[in-house]
């Protein structure tokens, strides 16, 4: 409107109505809810009654305070690791750029891993259900491995090819140092479904102090090594594109 403004205007009617077609969701959502649960003797009405006592309200308000820890300190550590790629890396912006059309090549290898596990062992692990738990988590091995390997042969087979012939093309010169670091994040790929399938077992199961702690020594270990790469062994100057790969 001309009082606030076209620009500003459209942006209230956006945000009024993401939030009035949620609303509308949850009303349909409700509805075919009720339809569902009606032989179980259940309606929408009993989704928001409260069955818990405070004993499971301090609970959960411990578990996700101690959940939260990580990503505040994360949110730190990627600050601090931001400050001296771009104090100690030049032409920071133009490599990570590059570098991430070669992650989000790369990424395809753990498409087919992105099960959520926490759920399924939160539910099955705490009521007794060990046995279950552990089939969840060989099932989503199996599985994501199998996907894994497909994708890196598809990737392998015919994308690297690809690539190598595109970046001959006038004006994709500049984007041919992706192909330099797509091995690196394929590596990455590969290896963080495994670094990474601990944290759903463990919060899961209710681990969450040792989870805490191994992920804090992870965000440790991240910022020391940024550093030891950049300043101390500074392979950027180095090895070139291939000590960026190895820093990124």
């Amino acid at each position: 409107t001309p009082q606030i403004g076209e620009l500003f205007g459209a942006t209230l009617g956006l945000a009024f109505g993401g939030y009035l077609v949620e609303f509308i969701a949850i009303l349909i959502g409700g509805r075919f809810f009720s339809q569902a649960m009606k032989p179980f003797g259940y309606t929408i009405k009993d989704a928001f009654k409260v069955t818990f006592d405070w004993p499971i309200v301090k609970e959960c308000f411990w578990y996700g305070f101690q959940v939260s820890i990580i990503p505040s300190i994360n949110t730190l550590t990627t600050t601090w690791m931001l400050i001296m790629y771009v104090n100690a890396l030049p032409q920071y912006t133009s490599y990570i750029f590059i570098a991430e059309i070669a992650k989000g090549i790369a990424s395809i290898v753990s498409a087919g891993s992105m099960f959520k596990l926490t759920p399924s062992i939160a539910e099955s692990y705490p009521n007794g259900k060990v046995s279950l738990a552990l089939y969840y988590i060989q099932t989503n091995i199996k599985w994501a491995g199998f996907f894994m390997m497909l994708f890196l042969g598809i990737l392998a087979g015919f994308v690297l090819a690809l690539l190598k012939r595109l970046t001959l093309i006038p004006g994709l010169e500049n984007y041919a140092a992706s192909v330099d670091f797509l091995p690196f994040f394929i590596i990455q790929s590969l290896f963080m479904f495994f670094i990474s399938l601990p944290d759903p077992i463990l919060l899961g199961t209710l681990r969450v102090s040792f989870y805490t702690f191994v992920r804090l020594v992870e965000e440790i270990l991240q910022v020391f090594f940024v550093w030891f790469f950049l300043y101390v062994l500074r392979l950027h100057e180095t090895m070139g594109i291939t000590g960026i790969g190895i820093i990124l």
